[in-house]
């Protein structure tokens, strides 16, 4: 069995993870476009990646694989990913793109129950919302809002970013404490930034001041330094972030 899937890439352009919470994630598709190849045999070793595809996320995909081979109660197979890439694409979204590949091929196709169990998966491997966000990149074509245990919505018209990574880090982020003062402020403080933005992004109004407090939240729970500019924003990776300069 083979298949192939060549889609825009997604960024989970407005999100702050925060420790045993639940904010809302915006998702925004880019202009860059990567292909993913996926074949699945029988036999052989479980799992072979071809491409330029980082560490963390060969190890996600393997870890996920393993779980859903339970799940299944599938026989050993081999699976074969090939990713090509064109310009920047987020870590997470490789790994839910590599992922949804490998379930699209041995289910014939993703409706939102499946998503569910994959998003199950997802939790067990230890990942957080801004990947089970972007899990339902393949029900719009457009910027969409999500929370844990809610329904996504999608923006009312088409809205695409031209995105592309000027640094970051691969390092895990250090942990941040759930007792760090003010966490419930935070937190509130947070997702309201994400909702407004999001409002403006359909309202197609300038997003500096949202970006710049999703930043400056970045700075005070993880240290990450901010960015002098406001059309960089700070995106979480599967392990890390990046420094993503965007413009619409």
């Amino acid at each position: 069995m083979r298949r192939e899937e060549v889609t825009r890439g997604c960024i989970p352009f407005l999100h702050v993870p925060l420790p045993h919470r639940h904010n809302p994630v915006v998702v925004v598709p880019t202009t860059n476009h990567v292909k993913v190849t996926v074949s699945v045999e029988e036999g052989g070793p479980p799992l072979l990646l071809e491409g330029r595809v980082d560490h963390a996320v060969a190890r996600a995909v393997n870890t996920f694989l393993k779980h859903i081979r339970k799940e299944l109660e599938l026989p050993p197979i081999h699976v074969n990913l090939d990713i090509d890439t064109g310009g920047y694409v987020c870590t997470s979204f490789l790994y839910v793109l590599m992922t949804n590949a490998i379930i699209d091929l041995l289910s014939g196709g993703i409706d939102e129950e499946l998503v569910s169990t994959m998003q199950l998966i997802d939790r067990r491997i230890g990942v957080d919302d801004s990947v089970t966000a972007l899990r339902y990149y393949r029900f719009f074509n457009t910027a969409y809002i999500w929370r844990y245990g809610e329904s996504p919505i999608g923006a009312p018209k088409t809205i695409v970013l031209t995105v592309d990574a000027v640094g970051g880090s691969e390092r895990s982020l250090k942990r941040a404490n759930p007792g760090f003062p003010l966490m419930d402020l935070i937190t509130r403080l947070a997702g309201l930034n994400v909702i407004e933005g999001f409002n403006k992004l359909v309202n197609n109004d300038d997003v500096s001041d949202v970006v710049r407090l999703n930043n400056a939240l970045w700075y005070a729970i993880y240290g990450v330094e901010v960015p002098r500019h406001d059309d960089l924003v700070i995106v979480k990776e599967l392990e890390g972030y990046s420094i993503v300069r965007f413009k619409r």
